[in-house]
């Protein structure tokens, strides 16, 4: 776990990108603070990201 300290507020979604940008990391997950996520979120999370063939929808463009 990481604490990253922005100079500025950039918004949620400016910030989120720079946490992946830094985090050199093959996945990652978010839990906002107003967020009451699925007590086994990052297990079914985890078993999709080693699903074989898994691919993005082409409209997220993801490389």
């Amino acid at each position: 776990m990481a604490l990253i300290r922005l100079a500025r507020n950039l918004g949620t979604g400016r910030a989120k990108n720079v946490a992946i940008a830094l985090a050199g990391r093959r996945a990652i997950s978010f839990h906002d603070s107003d967020d009451r996520p699925h007590t086994d979120k990052l297990l079914r999370q985890s078993r999709v990201l080693a699903l074989r063939g898994l691919r993005g929808d082409a409209g997220l463009n993801w490389g």
